[in-house]
Parts: C-alpha cells; sequence; structure tokens
C-alpha cells in the first residue's frame, strides 16, 4: 500500500522502487511487472550468493520468494482497482499533474 501511495505523489523515492520507476518509465513496462521482475532478480543473487559463500541457503526462504512475487502483484491488483481513484485525488487536492 506505501509504493501505492508515495510512488505516484514524486515523494523522493527509496533507491530500488527509484530504479524500478526509472526502468518502467523509459520502457513503458507496467510498474508492478517491473518490480516483481527486479525482486525476483534479486532473491536469485541473494541465493546465488548464500550458496556460493554460505554453502547453504542462509536467510533466503520461501517467504522471501513468495514475497519477492506477491508484493508486485498486489501492487498491480491495487492499482488496477483504485489507482484512477487515487490518481484523480491527487491531481485535485495537491494539483499534482500526473503524466
Amino acid at each position: 500500500m506505501g509504493i501505492f501511495f508515495y510512488l505516484p505523489a514524486d515523494i523522493i523515492p527509496l533507491a530500488g522502487d527509484g530504479a524500478m520507476k526509472a526502468i518502467s518509465d523509459k520502457t513503458g513496462i507496467v510498474f508492478s511487472r517491473v518490480k516483481i521482475g527486479f525482486d525476483v532478480t534479486m532473491v536469485v543473487i541473494s541465493l546465488i550468493s548464500c550458496l556460493a559463500v554460505l554453502h547453504k541457503l542462509g536467510s533466503v526462504g520461501i517467504g522471501t520468494v513468495i514475497a519477492a512475487i506477491l508484493v508486485g502483484v498486489n501492487l498491480g491488483f491495487i492499482t488496477k482497482l483504485f489507482g484512477d481513484k487515487r490518481d484523480r485525488l491527487l491531481h485535485r487536492d495537491t494539483g499534482l499533474h500526473l503524466d
């Protein structure tokens, strides 16, 4: 829910969210899909790093994998349901011009 509200409001994003937004803006891919790809890529890199260094999975478990996928899926679902209402509220109440 946090990403749903703060990213379109153009509040300074966290580094990862900012990188994902830049990729989404440049490629035209929906942000939630970029987020899923980015998060899954980070989990795979973590898995490879843990296996190479620790020779075990470390703290990468099934919950990490599920979260990497479901955060983006839920964001896409919430945006489809409420994105237009959020954008109208942002535009009316704050004067922001959303592209």
